[in-house]
């Protein structure tokens, strides 16, 4: 496949967009925006194509071999886009809100229909950030479009929530999915497509690299069969792999979301095909096998202490803590 080839996430993207957009023609000063959704489903592309519909007059959105502010949108450069992208998923302190959103705010504007700002990550704002941009929102400025996003909505505040319009990004059925790599991307190679499916799990980002990069749904499951023998083995081999997850942790946090997101899945997946036999995808029957021997209840458990971490990780816990916690737990 060509490797520039964004059709299925144009595809999945594309009513998306134009609802937000729309939503944005409707009110005079729009309500913020929250769109719930993870590197994984493309947040960093979708908002480039949100501002790119917004302050392009073509809306092109992003065609960058076509369009000049389109071009800078998608380099971050364009001097009505401001977004801070924290992909390292650092805090975002006050002083950054008001040097990148406050202070440009109220600053006049090259483009006619205003300023797109964006916040990556926006669970990841502290306290006193929370509270200046809360202070904005109260006297926003007509023209001004404000972007946050988060993959995990537990940790943005109700005061926050209650002023956003709030959008999760979609994710497309293991049908829909089908549909579209046999009948739009030319794609039928039904071990490729299931192969993605089971890695993706609709995900459109991700899904799309992997249409583009055939190698690439086998490197995930490499990852993804490592993690799930930290899980289901014995303690003396998390021991051994429990500095490999301490690193990702720190600094790859994205990517232990994944694993532990898949990991459920399978899980997940094993407990129904207990009561609901049907035919098994050899990719599933491979790790199913991984936990015929536990019982639906340490499978359970299994599930709650995947499920804990993000609490942790995001009151400050320290890393190795919880690291100790997965492995001394299941």
């Amino acid at each position: 496949m060509n490797e520039n080839n964004n059709l299925l996430l144009n595809l999945g993207f594309s009513k998306f967009i134009k609802d937000i957009l729309m939503n944005f023609d409707l009110k005079s000063i729009p309500k913020p925006v929250l769109i719930i959704g993870s590197r994984d489903d493309g947040i960093n592309s979708l908002v480039n194509n949100v501002a790119s519909g917004y302050l392009c007059p073509e809306m092109c959105f992003s065609n960058i071999d076509q369009c000049n502010i389109c071009k800078q949108i998608s380099k971050s450069i364009y001097p009505d886009f401001h977004k801070i992208d924290n992909d390292n998923e650092d805090k975002i302190k006050s002083e950054d809100i008001e040097d990148y959103i406050v202070r440009k705010s109220y600053s006049s504007s090259t483009n006619v229909r205003g300023k797109v700002f964006a916040i990556m990550n926006s669970h990841n704002m502290t306290k006193q950030a929370m509270n200046v941009l809360l202070k904005l929102y109260e006297e926003p400025m007509p023209g001004n479009i404000y972007l946050l996003t988060t993959n995990n909505i537990n940790n943005i505040p109700k005061t926050i929530i209650s002023r956003c319009d709030v959008y999760t990004i979609p994710i497309l059925s293991k049908d829909n999915f089908v549909n579209l790599c046999n009948t739009e991307i030319g794609l039928s190679d039904s071990k490729l497509i299931s192969k993605i499916w089971f890695v993706a799990r609709g995900k459109l980002n991700l899904s799309n690299l992997m249409i583009n990069d055939i190698n690439l749904a086998d490197d995930y499951l490499s990852e993804i069969n490592k993690f799930v023998n930290f899980v289901s083995y014995p303690l003396n081999i998390k021991i051994q792999s429990s500095d490999y997850y301490l690193d990702m942790l720190k600094n790859d946090y994205s990517k232990y979301v994944f694993l532990t997101e898949i990991t459920i899945h399978i899980i997940k997946d094993v407990i129904l095909s207990r009561y609901y036999p049907s035919n098994i995808d050899p990719i599933f029957e491979y790790f199913k096998k991984r936990f015929d021997d536990y019982e639906n209840s340490k499978c359970i458990e299994i599930i709650d202490t995947l499920n804990s971490f993000d609490k942790y990780y995001n009151n400050n816990v320290n890393p190795s803590l919880i690291i100790d916690n997965m492995i001394y737990s299941i």
